[in-house]
């Protein structure tokens, strides 16, 4: 070899030497930082002697990293699972004993039990008052402590989508800086780690695919194929977060869109399966909205059954005046107002009792009937009249809540006013009245036990919601109901409104247009689970019903009253004065004539009894359909919450253990090993040092060569 290629090979094994000393160097100084992965220096022999650089390649296996993107959103879907409910169980309470509301109700079933062996004492009222609401108090703060919760999971998305559209951009950029760094053949490897680290911040948020293009260039999508980069960056709307849902706050009504800036208002949120943002999806419209509904189901039944038997009773003394809670604007008696039609042998006998709980008068409700015109068993509101004796009145005001009055004389002597149904034998303490409409359908009815629970003249406590009543069965998003036509009926407290005609093959988006073409009536389609059902508002529908053309199995509504567990209370006119409590029943004596006695507690017993009765409780989230008591339910409610909490703590723990063995793996082959890299850098030293003794020896024999030419 001549000196002047030796020396051009010592000069090139010197510049190699230093390029791969300086990255060592770097790999050194980026052990610990996240993402980075250790960078290799390739080297190839020159044809005419010494090496040269090639390439600084990342130490990388790409089938890892591609892996290592599925369990991270595998990962932090777990993870919000994880936390939301752990929050809502320490919310619900301690499971071991059924949490805040069990003991609660055990509370005022105890208190209900004293009040029936001693009723006239007023400590024994006032605490079955003060344990009621108690209790109510716990349910209202329990309905808003889970849209707290929804209220936190909308500012979280907020949040998670401000952080995906920065990790978009990310990609994009990145992306076009590797494309210019190849241009002019510089290294590109810390880009691409950059690139790798804001993938993982998506995958952190959102379920992806990656595709390797030409040039380095990665393309990514939704598993769905929504495209979130594809030479740019897709970024996403905005997402106005709303502060404070409520319990009738659904999707996607009331919620902002997630959709795109460059396509507004088209929502990709059921495209979203997984990773940090789905998961909050999930906890916001379906998890915490089923927890919600198993509160409005408990609040319910509490209302019914409770004001139920209170409705069969009267407090001593008792009151001059009732009125109705419920109200039934349609008044007169025309083809579409409502219609009250006793049972058989069914009648109710309003009774004036003095001021030591004995009859003073008696008349039947059917007789009133017949004082406004009317003709027993049917009637409308402004068909009862008053009666003969002069001892009360009858009215019913502009929102149609009828009102019986006693009469001023007797109201100052002490007198009151009490309800008692009569029934036949057998035929239980509650009068069956069917309520419906002369020109509607003749099977759009529904029947009530009891007339004062029907009109809620001395209900115990209150739990009602202002917005959708009813709800259908579920179904997918596109399912069409039935193969023919049909027609649906809808009944409110203003009596018949009308009916919505449906062709074959209707989708649950019909169905809602066809409702809101009613008037007055509100249908809308939201989620239910992964499912979707029909809501249908407002508040004072009597009735829906399937009519002509489809059979109850292929579509049926049922009950449903979001938001009650957040009304429930005491009734006012208890909570004001819980001597109003009735704890005792007007009976017939051997002479025929009411009394009513201060130590009578049949009424407080059988409330108390309703605490031990098992009742009906629809299917709910991850509840199936029930039998089961008030504290068993309630129980099953806890439980269940505790349950999921467990099992995502524990799939949680599990897949994270999973990725970090993957990351792990990952490290081995992209990780810097400080003493494999200082071994190398003690290598390179060396041969910069050979290199450079070849090229002092080489200088010294130019030196010598030029002397011996002088």
């Amino acid at each position: 070899m001549s000196l002047t290629g030796a020396l051009k090979s010592a000069i090139s094994g010197l510049h190699a030497a230093q390029i791969g000393m300086e990255w060592s160097a770097q790999n050194v100084g980026n052990a610990n930082t996240p993402g980075y992965s250790k960078k290799v220096v390739q080297q190839s022999a020159n044809t005419l002697g010494g090496v040269r650089v090639t390439s600084v390649d990342r130490s990388t296996n790409d089938t890892l990293i591609r892996e290592s993107l599925r369990e991270t959103t595998k990962f932090s879907t777990l993870r919000v699972s994880d936390d939301y409910l752990n929050r809502l169980g320490s919310l619900l309470g301690d499971p071991s004993d059924g949490g805040r509301v069990a003991s609660q109700l055990s509370d005022l079933s105890s208190a209900l039990e004293t009040l029936s062996t001693s009723p006239g004492e007023l400590h024994n009222l006032v605490l079955a008052s003060d344990r009621t609401q108690e209790l109510s108090s716990t349910i209202r703060d329990l309905s808003t402590g889970i849209q707290d919760l929804r209220g936190s999971v909308e500012a979280d998305i907020a949040d998670a989508i401000d952080t995906l559209n920065k990790a978009i951009s990310d990609v994009a950029d990145l992306n076009g800086q590797i494309g210019h760094h190849m241009s002019v053949n510089h290294p590109i490897g810390d880009l691409k780690d950059a690139r790798d680290v804001a993938l993982a911040q998506i995958a952190d948020l959102v379920p992806i695919r990656v595709v390797e293009k030409a040039n380095d260039q990665v393309t990514v999508f939704l598993p769905s194929g929504i495209t979130l980069v594809d030479g740019k960056a897709r970024l996403l709307d905005d997402y106005q977060a709303l502060s404070q849902p409520n319990a009738q706050t659904e999707y996607p009504q009331q919620f902002d869109d997630i959709s795109f800036v460059d396509t507004p208002g088209a929502d990709i949120s059921t495209h979203i399966d997984g990773g940090r943002i789905g998961e909050l999806l999930k906890m916001r419209d379906q998890t915490l909205p089923h927890v919600q509904t198993q509160l409005d189901n408990l609040a319910v039944s509490l209302r019914n059954e409770l004001n139920q038997a209170h409705n069969r009773g009267t407090a001593m003394p008792p009151p001059s005046t009732l009125t109705a809670s419920n109200g039934f604007t349609s008044l007169a008696a025309n083809a579409n107002s409502m219609q009250f039609t006793y049972a058989t042998g069914h009648d109710t006998t309003i009774v004036v009792l003095d001021a030591d709980g004995q009859e003073h008068s008696t008349v039947d409700l059917s007789t009133l009937v017949g004082n406004g015109g009317g003709t027993w068993p049917s009637f409308a509101l402004d068909e009862i009249g008053n009666p003969g004796s002069g001892d009360f009145t009858v009215s019913v005001d502009a929102s149609g809540n009828l009102s019986f009055t006693l009469s001023g004389a007797l109201s100052s002597a002490g007198y009151g006013l009490a309800l008692i149904d009569t029934t036949p034998a057998g035929a239980g303490p509650d009068a069956q009245i069917t309520m419906g409409t002369a020109g509607g359908p003749a099977a759009l009815t529904t029947t009530v036990d009891g007339f004062s629970n029907l009109f809620g003249f001395n209900d115990f406590v209150q739990a009602e919601n202002s917005g959708p009543k009813f709800a259908s069965a579920t179904y997918d998003r596109d399912a069409t109901i039935n193969t023919t036509g049909y027609t649906i009926n809808v009944l409110t407290e203003d009596g018949f409104v009308g009916t919505a005609a449906l062709g074959a093959s209707s989708t649950l988006d019909d169905i809602a247009t066809a409702l809101n073409g009613i008037t007055g009536v509100q249908a809308s389609v939201v989620q239910d689970g992964d499912q979707y059902t029909i809501r249908v508002g407002p508040s004072d529908i009597m009735k829906v019903q399937i009519g002509t053309g489809a059979s109850p199995e292929a579509f049926a509504f049922h009950v449903s009253e979001p938001g009650a567990a957040s009304n429930m209370d005491v009734a006012d006119t208890i909570k004001s004065d819980p001597g109003r409590i009735a704890h005792g029943r007007p009976v017939l004596d051997e002479n025929g004539a009411y009394w009513l006695g201060s130590n009578d507690g049949s009424i407080a017993a059988d409330m108390a009894a309703a605490f031990q009765a098992t009742n009906g409780f629809p299917q709910s989230g991850g509840l199936p359909a029930l039998n089961a008591t008030f504290h068993n339910y309630t129980a099953q409610l806890v439980g269940n919450i505790t349950d999921m909490s467990e099992i995502a703590t524990t799939d949680m723990e599990v897949q994270q253990l999973f990725v970090n063995q993957l990351n792990q793996r990952i490290s081995e082959t992209s990780g810097v090993n400080i003493d494999e890299e200082l071994t190398n850098m003690m290598k390179l030293q060396n041969a910069y040092s050979a290199a450079a003794r070849v090229i002092d020896t080489v200088n010294q024999m130019f030196e010598i060569l030029e002397s011996m030419g002088r």
